[in-house]
């Protein structure tokens, strides 16, 4: 990429960095050639905004830190313009939060910090900074959307951009500090000692995929670190006795799961480009503060606590957590890397030359090759040594994988052949550290899984225990190793364990075909466990026994029904499913064949269960008699599992009244081709026809389906269903030809959402006759039931979604966007009428919720949500109903005492002026208050002022041009405090205002009579009105 122009160097730039190389020297760093020595320390440069906590994590990481300029780390000070620290593990430079995320050469930390990157390539070519560590607070970051939140993620972006224009590559971790402010912190991580505290506390996100963005591998990842911190929860639950804690412990992984919801809001911003590398993300606490932070409480209620946090906590601990090993970790990868960038100059002759045309081709191509050869051997070695501890064996893998595909893309390189090729050396490296892992971590989890399985199944599911131990017998027993029949119960367990993770499934798939292969593998083996389970299995009735074994001999896979039977286009049968054992192609299979056969080599004995041959064997009286047995068992099952495929069958959801009208009739006509399906699947007539015990199974079958039977016959069930099914066609009729569909349809679910006639209403009506169904038309019922309501919702959402659209938006759009206060950069003011009309009680906004909206929203909470109607949750997103909250607390900040029009009442304390004689004068709109280095007294205002729109704040004496700053209009007083910088406390009514008058700082107390108002940042100018519901 082409470098920007050189920004003049700032003469301090020169003479601190002059020093600081000095001092490195001395030290006996040698940062003035890089790659002259092997003992290079990595340059690591800190990111982050002001007050993020970065040389506060330093002073606390158990480094031995020196500084050129001979203070200490400690006590903490801020950073003012740029800070050094030096140790042996590392090289640290910490800039002030303002100078590392300037933008633009327009802002004048911008012609500090450009020139510095400038001056480290000249010193530091290779490499001018080893490794970034961005560095952000957790109340910070729990602050999304918020004009701070947006330009603090900004400018970080900015910055990672100039950056890659100084290094090639950039190797990245992410430090979310202060993360002692989530609430339940302190409660779960009471009982960890000293050196579990230094273990970092977080993962990696290193990852394979290529395309994947950074929010994609953070999703995935973070999943792994909840599970992890899920088993953590029930250690703490079972030692902790403490009520209150034992609360707060249960409720930190649901904590930790909200932060993640914002993490990855950040994640979605971070650029995706192939040069920027994410190692990690982790958490640290350098000190513990006092004031935890509850993520599960009302959104907007937490930004103001957000606000009130970010002033100095009370410290009550200084212990730092997840930070020592860390930041080791972290800068030991780092020196590996630059140790394999380092170039070795005797490698040039390889190129011997030929003529001058071959050498300069040679040169080229080996460099090329050389290049190419070392960043991937710098990657793969930082990856090895930065396996982290606290990561999970599966991150581990996941790393080494990446790694592995990195190396394997380099093999491929043309020109490999030149130069370095340490391919063979690494994979062998990387093969051996993936195989240990397997070995250690991988197998003892696939041996406990079976263990657990067997140990809960052993007293009351034979089926499972039967199917546990064959796969741990198999493990055992190279001789009789059946590989399928292993991946198959793990592939069904991994489904059970991680229903909702396909990709993980896959993965442990993948480990556990690898592990397979292994040569002489020794798999652990609990022998009392064993020998518990063959007892259990030998008390087992023969035909028990029996019926396991012939389980076990056939796949369990389950397979749609639609593959055996004509799909419907109005319904839904992804979710019927039989196992392959039941299938009308497998039946004929075991009734004629399997079963006879079985019931010969039962008496040889079972190994599974330790039982040896039978003395005696089987008569042909006896085994007869295990036949019918076991076809009367294998029968039942197969019933069980077809009437359980169909319970499943569901409808499509209706696009509108006429796929609505046309499921009613699919449900009610009994030979509609739903129900042909049906009779179909249940009467079995293939099976009966080949059936070996024709007469046992027809009963078997009759007696299961004897409820479906009758109902077919269209008994008293099926008429009161029939008669419930055609008073709802009539409603659903009686909507689709109304002359205004949505309208009546709104209205609807306002009198269901109420309760209003709800006995005499056809759905509940349907629900009820539902339950007295038999299976599966008492689920069609249901569903057809709650399709109604679905396609009532999304019809009276798009009334009200034109109703907004009309009564709302366009005022909106022409009164309040782009007018300040609501949009702060705006030139043109919302005039209070226009205000008052769109804000105010019975405006606007609070108008249409309680007409219109206020009956599909759940306000008994103090967090309104969207209320559900059977089941059927309003389709409307909550950030909507987030921003129709925001305008009610706009409301509660204007109209406290006035309904008619906004006002603002407050107390201004000064509490630093210059040491001028001037007397100082505020002028709010007529309201006229002096002050002078005796005056200090508090003064109580009112906006808007009684005597015009400005406010004006002048120090008046002798000089004629007095210092001034004056803001006319109606919102003088808040476009005065945009200039201010406002400090929250920890009282929601009290702010620190520090004004700035040709350089004469003002410092008041501001006291609002509201702990609502719109001295909160961010709250006012966040209202953004959305064009649709």
């Amino acid at each position: 990429m082409a470098r920007k122009k050189q920004v003049p160097l700032n003469p301090e730039v020169k003479d601190h960095l002059q020093r600081v190389l000095e001092f490195l020297k001395k030290q006996h760093v040698f940062p003035l050639r890089f790659g002259k020595h092997h003992n290079t320390p990595p340059w690591i440069l800190l990111l982050g905004p002001s007050g993020s906590g970065k040389t506060t994590l330093l002073a606390h990481a158990g480094l031995a830190l020196k500084s050129p300029t001979q203070h200490a780390i400690q006590p903490v000070r801020p950073t003012v313009r740029l800070d050094w620290w030096v140790s042996s593990d590392a090289v640290f430079i910490d800039p002030a939060g303002e100078l590392a995320l300037a933008q633009g050469t327009e802002e004048a930390h911008h012609r500090y910090f450009r020139p510095l990157l400038e001056q480290l390539v000249r010193f530091r070519k290779n490499v001018p900074l080893s490794g970034v560590m961005i560095v952000v607070d957790f109340s910070r970051l729990v602050q999304v959307d918020t004009p701070d939140w947006k330009d603090w993620v900004t400018r970080i972006n900015y910055q990672l951009q100039t950056l890659l224009e100084f290094n090639s590559q950039l190797t990245v971790i992410v430090l979310v500090t202060h993360i002692d402010q989530l609430q339940g912190f302190q409660e779960f991580f009471a009982d960890i000692d000293g050196e579990e505290r230094d273990q970092p506390f977080g993962f990696s996100l290193l990852s394979d995929k290529e395309n994947a963005s950074w929010a994609e591998i953070f999703a995935d990842r973070f999943q792994e670190f909840l599970q992890q911190m899920s088993r953590r929860t029930l250690f703490r639950l079972h030692h902790e006795q403490n009520i209150v804690r034992r609360s707060r412990i249960s409720d930190f992984p649901f904590h930790l799961e909200r932060l993640g919801e914002f993490l990855e809001k950040w994640m979605h911003q971070l650029p995706r480009d192939p040069r920027l590398h994410i190692r990690g993300l982790y958490f640290t606490s350098s000190v513990q503060g006092n004031m935890p932070l509850n993520l599960l409480e009302h959104p907007l209620e937490r930004q103001f606590m957000n606000n009130r946090r970010r002033v100095p906590v009370v410290t009550t601990k200084d212990q730092p957590f997840f930070l020592c090993g860390l930041l080791k970790q972290y800068a030991t990868a780092l020196r590996y890397a630059e140790m394999s960038l380092i170039p070795h100059r005797n490698l040039l002759w390889y190129a011997a030359p030929i003529s001058l045309l071959l050498l300069a081709i040679a040169t080229v191509t080996f460099h090329q090759a050389y290049l190419e050869n070392r960043h991937t051997v710098a990657i793969v070695e930082a990856n090895l040594e930065g396996l982290s501890t606290s990561d999970t064996w599966l991150t581990q893998l996941k790393v080494l994988q990446a790694t592995e595909k990195a190396l394997v893309k380099q093999q491929t390189f043309q020109g490999r052949a030149v130069g370095l090729d340490e391919g063979v050396r690494l994979q062998k490296k990387l093969q051996s550290t993936y195989d240990t892992i397997l070995r250690k971590n991988f197998v003892p989890f696939l041996t406990q899984s079976l263990n657990s399985q067997i140990a809960n199944s052993i007293h009351d599911n034979p089926p499972a225990l039967y199917a546990a131990l064959e796969t741990y017998l198999l493990l055992h027993q190279d001789a009789r190793k059946n590989q399928d029949l292993i991946i198959h119960w793990f592939s069904h367990y991994f489904q059970q364990q991680f229903s909702g993770n396909v990709g993980l499934q896959k993965e442990l798939l993948a480990y556990l075909t690898t592990v397979l292969a292994f040569p002489n593998l020794e798999w652990p083996i609990d022998a009392d466990l064993i020998k518990n389970a063959q007892a259990t299995l030998q008390k087992r009735p023969l035909p028990e026994i029996a019926f396991l074994m012939l389980q076990s001999q056939y796949s369990q896979k389950p397979v749609p029904i639609t593959s055996l039977l004509t799909s419907i286009p109005q319904v839904d049968t992804k979710g019927a499913q039989v196992p392959q054992f039941y299938t009308q192609d497998t039946y004929t299979r075991i009734s004629e064949k399997a079963i006879p056969e079985l019931a010969t080599e039962v008496s040889k004995g079972n190994w599974i269960i330790g039982q040896t041959a039978h003395p005696n064997p089987l008569t042909a009286t006896d085994r007869e008699t295990l036949s019918h047995n076991l076809r009367a068992m294998y029968i039942q099952g197969y019933a069980a599992a077809w009437a359980s495929a169909i319970a499943q069958i569901r409808f499509q959801p209706p696009t509108d009244s006429a796929s609505l009208l046309s499921e009613i009739q699919l449900l009610d006509n009994l030979n509609s081709p739903l129900w042909q399906l049906i009779k179909k699947t249940t009467h079995f007539q293939d099976v009966v026809a080949n059936a070996a015990d024709m007469q046992d199974v027809v009963v078997v079958l009759t007696q299961h389906f004897s409820g479906l039977f009758t109902f077919l016959q269209q008994n008293a069930a099926y008429n009161t269903l029939h008669e419930a099914l055609q008073h709802l066609q009539a409603y659903v009729s009686k909507i689709q030809y109304s002359p205004s569909p949505l309208k009546v349809s709104y209205d609807d679910v306002v009198r269901l959402f109420e309760a209003h006639d709800k006995i005499e209403d056809p759905i509940a009506a349907l629900l009820q006759v539902a339950d007295t169904l038999p299976s599966p038309a008492k689920e069609l019922a249901k569903n057809l039931a709650q399709n109604t309501i679905a396609l009532l919702m999304t019809e009276a959402q798009q009334y009200l979604n034109t109703i907004w659209q009309a009564s709302v938006v366009p005022e909106y759009h022409e009164r309040i966007a782009n007018h300040y206060p609501i949009f702060r950069d705006a030139s043109d003011n919302i005039s209070l009428a226009d205000f008052n009309r769109f804000f105010g009680p019975g405006g606007t906004i609070e108008s249409f919720f309680n007409y219109y909206l206020k009956p599909f929203v759940n306000t008994e909470n103090v967090y309104w949500t969207w209320r559900s109607l059977d089941g059927v949750p309003v389709n409307i997103s909550q950030s909507v109903l987030d921003m129709i909250i925001r305008a009610s607390m706009i409301q509660k900040m204007f109209y406290t005492d006035n309904t008619k029009m906004p006002t603002l009442k407050f107390t201004l304390t000064p509490l630093r002026l210059p040491n001028r004689s001037e007397q100082l004068i505020l002028n709010l709109g007529g309201q006229i208050v002096r002050y002078d280095a005796s005056a200090k007294n508090a003064a109580q205002f009112m906006w808007p002022g009684p005597d015009g729109d400005f406010v004006t704040l002048r120090f008046e004496g002798a000089n004629d041009l007095p210092p001034t700053i004056t803001k006319t209009g109606t919102w003088g007083w808040l476009r005065l405090l945009d200039t201010a910088r406002i400090q929250p406390t920890i009282d929601p009514r009290v702010f620190e205002v520090t004004l700035n008058v040709d350089n004469l700082e003002i410092v008041y107390q501001l006291t609002a009579d509201n702990p609502v108002n719109p001295y909160t940042s961010g709250l006012l100018s966040a209202f953004r009105c959305p064009d649709s519901l």
